[in-house]
């Protein structure tokens, strides 16, 4: 391995345990000479003029922890993906003059991915084809959006909006789901969607429907069929507000979008909705592609699984508390299958970001400029902004890291999609 910095032969590497599958502890010793090396070209790289300040000598240290943590996983043979746990009692990590840099430090480290098995895996997609009638169900969609809102509507009927709060419980087990939102009846049909959960012959149940409580057996939301193996269950949904719009009529569209007839519309939906199934298809794939992935994914170390379970217990604690539940009502929650849910769901997480973080590792991934503005403008697109709107609101509630991860999730999918596809 080369480096800038200085050279990586010299890192004396003690000893290196693996205290349980993916798992290691290793002792390493840097040179003095290599460490001031090592410090004077970080210093230089940014251009300094003043002699580095303690802080500035701190950071630098942290990036030769590092560094010396990936040459460990390069020796064994192993992929890191994320910094090491520095033990501070075993290790004399002041960084001085005259002094070697001795340090002990652990983390999980991970086998390369196996290319040849991922290049030949076989993905089972059902792809959607467009159909005349989805221009019918989308004008009408079009129609209620710009229809006048009718008052004093107090029964749910096609064409109204239900704002409430929905949950989901597995037969014989606490809920699983509860989230606020809205879900509007269409004008044909006997599906609806709260928000991307999809309701199967929901329709019919919430016609005629008032404030209140209304009940339904149905199956799991797609996000949880796997975690409850597709059991029925009982959705709750508690209804706070409907609201009814009268249709427009299609005249009123065809002026409202500035098209020459109807004809003209219809050409513009069906060219717009052909584009949305085709993004679809493509997201299926990748879906489908991922989950085949995590048959890939190496196993979560002990300690790792820990921490990952510890962080999804107290953020599931924080969430329940925020929508104002009692303390007895957070008990059951924590209790029960939402907290099982929320460490499963948490841990599949973890290790689809590791397979994620390997194979861009080993494929060579870079995101590019180009790969962010994409992902920038499938989002906004999703929210109905801007694309400028939407970067300036990740960036203002700090969430430019989530974007990245995202663009860099879809570069390896559709890297790996075309390597599969071409071999």
């Amino acid at each position: 391995m080369n480096s800038k910095y200085f050279e990586h032969d010299e890192i004396i590497i003690e000893s290196v345990d693996e205290l349980e599958p993916n798992f290691f502890k290793a002792s390493a010793t840097v040179p003095d000479a290599q460490v001031q090396l090592f410090l004077r070209q970080i210093h230089q790289a940014k251009e300094a003029t003043a002699p580095a300040t303690d802080e500035e000598i701190l950071e630098a240290s942290k990036l030769l922890v590092y560094t010396v943590w990936e040459e460990i996983a390069y020796r064994q043979g192993r992929m890191n993906v994320g910094p090491p746990r520095f033990d501070p009692e075993e290790s004399e990590g002041i960084v001085r003059s005259g002094h070697d840099l001795r340090i002990v430090l652990s983390g999980p480290l991970y086998p390369e991915p196996d290319l040849d098995q991922i290049m030949n895996l076989e993905l089972s997609v059902q792809l959607l084809e467009f159909a005349s009638e989805m221009v019918d169900q989308e004008l009408d969609d079009q129609r209620l959006d710009l229809g006048e809102l009718r008052p004093g509507v107090s029964r749910a009927d096609r064409g109204s909006t239900i704002f409430g709060c929905l949950s989901f419980a597995p037969e014989g087990s606490s809920e699983l789901m509860q989230r606020s939102g809205k879900v509007r009846l269409p004008l044909s049909g006997s599906d609806c969607a709260f928000g991307t959960s999809v309701l199967q012959d929901a329709v019919p149940i919430l016609l005629g429907a008032e404030v209140g409580e209304v009940t339904w057996e149905g199956p799991p939301p797609s996000e949880y069929q796997e975690f409850v193996n597709g059991q029925v269950g009982t959705y709750r949904l508690l209804i706070e507000n409907i609201e009814h719009r009268t249709p427009s009529s299609l005249a009123d569209l065809v002026s409202h979008y500035q098209m020459r007839d109807e004809n003209e519309l219809r050409e513009v939906v069906e060219s717009a909705i052909r584009n949305q199934l085709a993004v679809k298809n493509n997201a299926a794939k990748e879906s489908a592609l991922l989950g085949k992935l995590m048959d890939h994914a190496p196993v979560l170390p002990k300690l790792e699984a820990d921490r990952v379970e510890s962080q999804a217990t107290k953020q599931l604690l924080s969430e329940l508390q925020a929508q104002g539940l009692s303390d007895s009502e957070v008990r059951e929650r924590m209790d029960g299958a939402q907290r099982t849910f929320a460490i499963e769901n948490a841990i599949t997480h973890c290790r689809m970001q590791v397979v994620l973080s390997l194979l861009e590792q080993t494929l060579e991934v870079n995101i590019s400029e180009d790969d962010f503005s994409a992902v920038i403008r499938e989002e906004s697109a999703k929210q109905g902004l801007r694309p400028d709107e939407y970067r300036s609101k990740i960036v203002s509630e700090g969430r430019l890291g989530e974007i990245q991860a995202l663009a860099m999730k879809q570069k390896v999918l559709r890297t790996l999609l075309q390597k599969i596809d071409s071999k």
